[in-house]
């Protein structure tokens, strides 16, 4: 039988207990666990949230079904209580998950994610909500796909959106990644700028619009980190040299905080946080808890030029082992490591949304002692 949150929260803080796995030393927890039903399978993990207000989000993920295949979940906060959504079924798709949502207003959200369409092949998954129903939204069709995969999606109205796409085309000889652009009537795809000389692959992984001329995007490629801006019209290398590559946050276009993991020399991973001021990228030091020894932000939310929260995983020891939720703030000056909702262990955070400072959704997935099925974890602040 599928254990709901509430018996997964008691089982963790019983292990919480009798391990000794710490939050941050002194600090009061001001995050809470918010129960997250689901429409029906044995676990999920939720990949993407978007806040439009203090009492409005959605968050999107994917579920496995009691046949052990893969399913998209969208599930609303209403201020009070999480509800799943039911979105509809493209025809000749099975399998699949929504990734990433964003939601530039409560009526108006832009989910994207991948399916499983004919012969087995990944197909893109659109799905758009107007306030009361969700509708699928075909994209062109490119290389021969329906679209490909969609892994990022960033909204600044409800008529202007840009996604991010695993299709890549060859530009020079080099496989250059591919952005889909929504106009209000019509997806439209376009690819990105070419990759920096030398290399032989790029991938885009964080996506932010602070106006609907102005995007970045942060990835990395096989000699290291990648900014790319979009004007309007065209995309650019904005910087090989900064950005976190995992998630990206821009209160404007010249105030973005990037976020991810780097390794070190003694082979762990550390969280990485660099701000961009219109001219160049600047490391900020992110540091872990008390004790931890491992760590990676793969999300961030700026909601003041002063203040962004960012959101992952930390653990003590190698990097494999038990993770547990990480939450790092900003104050405009410097980064501090946060407490989430006790127990932290076992839990790792994949995306976060600020409707304001202090304010925060984050989701992931949780998972219980012996069992393999990941849980759908929310967290409020």
């Amino acid at each position: 039988m599928r254990r709901g949150l509430t018996a997964l929260v008691t089982t963790v803080a019983a292990i919480m207990l009798a391990t000794g796995v710490p939050g941050v030393a002194g600090a009061a927890s001001s995050w809470t666990v918010q129960q997250v039903p689901l429409p029906g399978g044995d676990g999920a993990e939720l990949t993407g949230v978007s806040c439009p207000t203090v009492t409005t989000c959605f968050a999107v993920g994917g579920f496995a079904g009691t046949s052990s295949t893969n399913a998209p979940v969208v599930e609303e906060w209403n201020g009070s209580t999480w509800a799943p959504q039911t979105l509809p079924q493209p025809p000749g798709l099975t399998a699949g998950e929504v990734t990433a949502i964003s939601c530039p207003s409560p009526t108006a959200c832009t989910a994207v994610g991948n399916a499983l369409g004919f012969e087995g092949h990944s197909v893109a998954l659109v799905e758009q909500w107007n306030g009361s129903t969700w509708t699928d939204t075909p994209l062109p069709k490119l290389g021969g796909q329906r679209g490909g995969a969609l892994t990022e999606v960033s909204c600044f109205s409800s008529a202007s959106c840009i996604a991010l796409t695993r299709n890549t085309v060859k530009v020079a000889g080099i496989p250059v990644p591919v952005a889909e652009r929504w106009n209000g009537t019509t997806w439209k795809a376009h690819v990105t700028a070419p990759l920096p000389p030398g290399t032989t692959f790029g991938v885009l992984y964080g996506l932010s619009c602070p106006s609907a001329t102005s995007c970045l995007a942060a990835g990395v490629t096989d000699l290291g980190p990648l900014t790319e801006h979009w004007n309007g019209s065209t995309w650019t290398i904005q910087s090989t040299t900064g950005g976190g590559g995992d998630a990206i946050s821009c209160f404007s276009a010249t105030n973005c905080t990037s976020v991810g993991g780097g390794g070190t020399t003694a082979g762990n991973i550390l969280p990485v946080a660099e701000h961009w001021n219109g001219h160049t990228w600047r490391r900020m030091p992110a540091p872990l808890p008390s004790g931890g020894t491992n760590g990676i932000l793969y999300g961030v939310s700026c909601p003041s030029a002063t203040w962004c929260t960012a959101a992952g995983w930390w653990n003590k020891g190698s990097s494999n082992g038990r993770h547990n939720a990480l939450a790092e703030v900003w104050n405009g000056t410097a980064w501090r490591p946060q407490m989430t909702a006790q127990p932290a262990s076992r839990k790792t955070f994949l995306a976060i949304s600020c409707a304001a400072a202090q304010t925060c959704t984050a989701v992931g997935f949780a998972q219980v002692l012996g069992q393999p099925i990941r849980q759908p974890l929310a967290e409020h602040e």
